[in-house]
């Protein structure tokens, strides 16, 4: 419990440095997404902590939403790219009211829901049912997800 209050403070301090630019970029550069995704793997069943990081990543990575679905797309982007990518997008749709609205708004249920499609092990079909649960939600997510197949 102790450690669950500690991560809680220290995304909110994260999420109020998100308001400046350079702090978001310096967040990215120094690894700091990747510690988040690891945060969520050490507490995967705590609400709370998946709401809190849901949320800081989203404030960190709003800039990357379309690159991310832009790699999950990509003929091009290798299997580690692609998985590394949904792996942020699911994380990213934990904070539905942010995170899970931009991707639907901009186009990534579709992606998603085609890397579901095409995934070709275990740890990539992980994180799109992932992404997809996170997704659902949000009843208007819901029914991108219908729509999209």
């Amino acid at each position: 419990e102790e450690e669950e209050q500690l991560v809680v403070e220290v995304n909110r301090i994260l999420q109020r440095l998100c308001n400046d630019p350079a702090s978001i970029q310096m967040m990215k550069s120094s690894g700091l997404v990747e510690g988040l995704l690891s945060t969520l793997e050490a507490f995967p069943s705590n609400e709370l902590i998946e709401k809190t990081v849901g949320k800081t990543l989203a404030k960190i990575m709003s800039d990357s939403i379309d690159d991310l679905i832009t790699t999950l797309k990509s003929p091009d982007a290798s299997e580690s790219e692609k998985q590394n990518a949904m792996r942020l997008l699911a994380a990213l749709a934990l904070d539905s009211s942010t995170g899970g609205d931009m991707i639907a708004k901009r186009g990534g249920v579709g992606a998603i829901i085609g890397a579901f499609k095409n995934a070709q092990n275990a740890a990539a079909i992980e994180q799109t049912a992932r992404a997809i649960a996170n997704l659902a939600a949000t009843r208007t997510n819901i029914e991108e997800l219908v729509k999209e197949g």
